[in-house]
């Protein structure tokens, strides 16, 4: 480019320069204003609020936890909205009934938000819902391995041969039979063990007796016979 090329682009934007700056700030102003009256369409994924659930029931999982949302509107009152505050979808369980059942969902909008629509992806959520109940149920050791050879496990004792648990009534009813404790290693053991126990409780089944559980196993060796001692 030749030098009276160059003249004429710096002589452009030297020439009257505080005019085009405010030109340019106002076009920026303009396009900005513009672009906040455009419309668009944007969707939340929320967790679903389960509310005013009757005393002795209980949700039984699973269930959905999630629903999606659309919000059409001015695309800057769509950046400005709070998820989970200004809008949150809720399911109102105050007549739930046992079984499986379809409930509605519905939106609450904390911000009255003009110019805007909201859409769920679906208006009905199942949900299972049980009566809660308690129940003793006796605590099955669970041992894994062997001792060593030689020796054997002679007793297992126990500080608490029953728990009360309590839960989704089926649930507690299959557990009636009895809950194991976490596997306990005797594998090459000679000498007694004792320790606490965990227990292995079934999904949304909680434990209501607080005491440890104490597991005493007492390991002894093997008898020879007094025939074999003489061969």
């Amino acid at each position: 480019m030749k030098l009276w090329d160059w003249n004429r682009v710096l002589s452009f934007f030297t020439f009257e320069w505080q005019k085009k700056l405010i030109a340019l700030g106002i076009s920026a102003l303009i396009f900005y204003y513009v672009n906040s009256l455009s419309f668009v369409e944007q969707s939340f994924t929320l967790p679903i609020q389960y509310r005013n659930l009757p005393v002795g029931e209980v949700i039984v999982e699973p269930t959905e936890e999630k629903v999606t949302i659309h919000v059409k509107g001015r695309a800057e009152k769509v950046r400005e909205l709070e998820t989970g505050r200004s809008i949150m979808p809720v399911v109102d369980l105050e007549h739930a009934v046992l079984g499986i059942s379809n409930y509605r969902i519905e939106l609450e909008i904390n911000t009255p938000k003009p110019d805007m629509t909201f859409n769920l992806s679906r208006e009905f959520v199942p949900v299972k819902v049980d009566q809660t109940m308690s129940a003793t149920v006796p605590v099955k050791p669970s041992l894994v391995g062997t001792p060593r050879e030689g020796f054997l496990v002679d007793e297992i004792q126990l500080d608490h041969k029953q728990v009360i648990v309590s839960g989704p009534s089926e649930t507690v009813l299959l557990a009636t039979n009895g809950v194991e404790t976490s596997p306990i290693d005797i594998s090459d053991v000679t000498n007694d063990l004792e320790q606490n126990a965990e227990l292995r409780l079934p999904e949304n089944l909680e434990l209501l007796t607080r005491d440890p559980i104490r597991i005493r196993i007492r390991v002894t060796q093997k008898t020879v016979p007094d025939w074999k001692t003489n061969l």
